[in-house]
């Protein structure tokens, strides 16, 4: 299993799934930022801490360790958007969702994550006039650089 960066090989990925929980402009307890327009998917926790856990061992040598984000382990639905329909954009409140993840996790050297596919979120964002697909693909954020 390769814990971080780009595959050698180019075979197909097996698909994992899971569920989360639908939560409409979440707060940060650490900030007071503004969360207008902002949709996750509130994932298990327990899901989270264990890549958090597997890649901090797999990169112990390195110097490369992470932890949990803000929000924990999440799915960025939407990121500020503008919401024409507000009453629409409420009905998706702590709406519970399936979604499918890549296990090979990736990374930029400042965030780590599993790729994601999620047909229910995309109607979602349909629904609200946006694009099917946001901008940065559907991810779930497992950790952040340490330090």
């Amino acid at each position: 299993m390769n814990w971080y960066g780009n595959s050698r090989t180019k075979e197909a990925q097996i698909m994992h799934e899971s569920t989360g929980v639908i939560r409409l402009e979440p707060k940060l307890k650490r900030l007071s930022a503004d969360t207008s327009g902002w949709a996750i998917i509130q994932v298990d926790q327990e899901l989270t801490r264990y890549y958090v856990e597997q890649f901090n061992f797999a990169n112990r040598a390195r110097d490369i360790q992470i932890m949990k984000p803000a929000w924990g382990g999440h799915i960025s639905i939407m990121r500020g958007e503008n919401i024409k329909d507000r009453q629409l954009f409420m009905s998706f409140k702590n709406k519970p969702v399936k979604f499918s993840y890549n296990p090979e996790v990736k990374g930029n050297d400042n965030h780590f994550w599993l790729e994601v596919e999620c047909p229910d979120v995309e109607d979602m964002r349909e629904q609200l006039g946006l694009p099917r697909k946001p901008y940065f693909p559907f991810h779930l954020t497992i950790g952040v650089k340490k330090g």
